[in-house]
């Protein structure tokens, strides 16, 4: 990720909407799968500048990995326990089925193999454990904005059910941010009419106006509202998929 780009994601207020409604989907959508176990292990993966932790924390143990020196050092900055650095292609450092979940916010789509993180993820994880994993969706979207965070790809919804429903039983997929198509669109379209070939471009989330903050929180909050409940979303430009792995005795 360019220094720019991760600096944008790092300067972030803890009010803005983006981090707001990803705290609030993690929190609504993990937690009925955790419910039954008590102190929940949870691996971070990708965590980042740390702002998945408030969310995680009270479901359980929380283990956080990220490859980026940067990163990490904002989340020492924020006193996050159980850090390390890490490359999600291989997570030797961690025990065969020793978590009970693993998050992974916009990750897979940074991995030139994501195949080996899904494979790592698996062996990781228990019997029954729970992947959450977002990435961004279709690959006719992609923009600058891409290119800047250095993505390899982005989704389809078949390439991600490909993906995982080998290694795991997949329990929901969907799409997110719905109420923010149009307007990606409408970025997306811009980009794709002005552009230019110098440099200097920022992320498109740092051109939300500051106006439009409260709605787009309230908004998202409804979002992932219908996404705890299990609602299938018919559109938009993320998506989210909750995949669990197989029991051992499982005859499927």
């Amino acid at each position: 990720m360019e220094a720019s780009n991760f600096d944008t994601y790092n300067e972030f207020s803890e009010g803005f909407w983006y981090i707001h409604s990803r705290r609030g989907m993690l929190s609504k959508v993990l937690k009925p799968y955790l419910k039954s176990i008590t102190s929940a292990r949870i691996l971070d993966l990708g965590c980042g500048t740390g702002f998945n932790y408030l969310a995680l924390h009270p479901l359980g143990k929380v283990w956080s990995v990220d490859i980026n020196e940067r990163a990490l050092a904002s989340c020492k900055k924020k006193e996050i326990p159980r850090l390390y650095k890490g490359d999600a292609q291989n997570l030797s450092r961690f025990s065969d089925c020793s978590f009970d979940a693993v998050v992974a916010i916009e990750l897979l789509e940074h991995l030139e193999k994501d195949i080996d993180c899904i494979r790592e993820v698996h062996r990781i994880l228990r019997p029954g454990g729970i992947f959450l994993a977002t990435v961004p969706a279709h690959p006719f979207l992609w923009s600058s904005d891409d290119d800047l965070a250095h993505h390899f790809r982005r989704y389809t919804k078949k390439q991600l059910t490909t993906l995982l429903s080998s290694p795991f039983r997949i329990r929901f997929l969907s799409y997110r941010y719905v109420f923010l198509s149009i307007p990606a669109m409408a970025v997306f379209l811009m980009q794709k009419l002005l552009r230019f070939s110098g440099g200097g471009h920022k992320n498109s989330l740092t051109f939300t106006p500051m106006f439009a903050n409260g709605l787009l929180k309230y908004l998202m909050s409804i979002e992932n509202a219908l996404l705890a409940k299990g609602c299938f979303l018919p559109f938009g430009i993320s998506l989210i998929c909750i995949s669990q792995k197989r029991l051992h005795h499982a005859s499927r």
